[in-house]
């Protein structure tokens, strides 16, 4: 074979060469950086139109493929993945993934609740990317969860979330004045119950500041801790609204588990 002709095949044996390589790794990823990106490379693509068709098999599929991997990268990467907008049936799907892995992600959502993926997040257009608040939310529950399943049957620490009411001016805005203390004692996990996450209440408020009518809108899985909130929540006094009427409210209880020694 001439020799021109030699180098040339050469030149393009190296450069098919490079270019598959480049294709191994888009679809065979192995760091925990690439593997999230493998996912959200196709998210973007597919959030530009919404019809359902072969962009969003194609990111189930890289999901699944994700979901299969038992790897601390692939750990990590679905840890990532929290930060991101995937659509509502794909973002369930990750939290499912993240808490079927266990209590070894408990690290790692530590570490990602106090630290960003800042380099896909700039990476990426706003159509994938959560609120810093939205993800902080997300993984403060799934990190409870997991402390749950890890062993913790005591509660450290009790909060409480309240979104704000719409149509209210600045003097009927609800104000807590008096929160009785929770009391959920010892064995506060029955035998074959779990802890799903944080329990769920709606109450009317009326002008006076008392509560009426409180129902369990999302329960915890844990019975005994569901029947204190609804019981001290009715207890709670808020401060009078005059002329404001009354006001339904969604309240949730927030508990930290203690992990065990």
């Amino acid at each position: 074979m001439p020799k021109k002709i030699l180098v040339a095949v050469t030149i393009f044996a190296v450069a098919f060469s490079a270019i598959a390589c480049r294709g191994h790794k888009y679809h065979q990823p192995s760091t925990a950086a690439d593997l999230a990106a493998n996912v959200l490379d196709m998210a973007a693509e597919a959030l530009l139109k919404d019809d359902g068709g072969p962009k969003w098999d194609e990111l189930d599929r890289r999901l699944d493929a994700l979901f299969a991997n038992n790897t601390k990268e692939g750990d990590e990467a679905v840890v990532i993945l929290t930060s991101f907008y995937l659509g509502e049936h794909e973002g369930e799907e990750v939290e499912e993934n993240l808490l079927s892995r266990g209590p070894r992600m408990i690290p790692l959502v530590e570490r990602y609740l106090h630290e960003e993926p800042s380099s896909h997040l700039n990476e990426y257009p706003g159509r994938v990317r959560l609120k810093r608040t939205t993800t902080v939310g997300f993984l403060q529950e799934d990190l409870q969860i997991l402390r749950v399943q890890a062993g913790a049957h005591r509660v450290a620490n009790v909060s409480v979330e309240m979104p704000p009411q719409r149509k209210q001016t600045r003097g009927c805005a609800v104000k807590l004045l008096h929160q009785h203390k929770f009391d959920f004692g010892a064995d506060l996990i029955q035998r074959g119950e779990r802890y799903r996450g944080t329990p769920w209440l709606r109450a009317d408020i009326d002008e006076n500041g008392d509560v009426k009518h409180v129902e369990l809108t999302n329960p915890s899985g844990i019975q005994r801790l569901d029947t204190e909130v609804l019981r001290e929540v009715s207890k709670w006094k808020y401060a009078v609204r005059p002329d404001c009427g009354a006001i339904q409210a969604d309240i949730g209880v927030v508990v930290d588990w203690m992990l065990p020694n």
